[in-house]
């Protein structure tokens, strides 16, 4: 229970630090974003004359159990104070227990933990860009190309 509070206290202060850089386009796990808010979206592209001809769908399977625990951890420094940083690698690393067993996870995040749609958005933010060839946010890339 302790774990569980301390993650939603973790998941309001990563949350909207992570709204201010996700992407336009992602709607997954997102507060007040949901599946009509993408398909009015993807009807709003399609839709213009000049807008494209196809649409891209891609299914990230098994995310959850293979996002890299060094990956996550990378892209939270400077985001959030080291203390939650220090925590969301504790949970990280949380035991597993398969058929009595238990397992020490070296990548993955629990699906049922409350951090986890948070670490995971984090994960896949700036994908569109690096499909579309163009700096993610926030990378020093990104910064030295638009001066922020």
């Amino acid at each position: 229970m302790k774990d569980r509070a301390l993650q939603a206290v973790v998941a309001m202060a990563l949350d909207p630090i992570l709204e201010e850089i996700s992407d336009e386009s992602s709607f997954g796990f997102r507060k007040f974003r949901g599946t009509d808010d993408a398909v009015r979206r993807i009807q709003s592209i399609i839709s213009r004359y000049y807008g494209p001809r196809f649409i891209w769908k891609v299914g990230i399977n098994k995310c959850f159990d293979e996002v890299s625990h060094a990956f996550i951890i990378k892209e939270l420094e400077g985001k959030l104070h080291p203390m939650g940083i220090k925590m969301i690698e504790k949970w990280l690393q949380t035991d597993i227990q398969d058929g009595g067993k238990k397992i020490k996870p070296n990548r993955g995040t629990s699906q049922g933990g409350l951090i986890s749609p948070l670490l995971c958005n984090m994960v896949l933010n700036g994908l569109e860009q690096v499909i579309r060839g163009k700096p993610k946010p926030g990378s020093t890339e990104f910064k030295k190309k638009t001066g922020t």
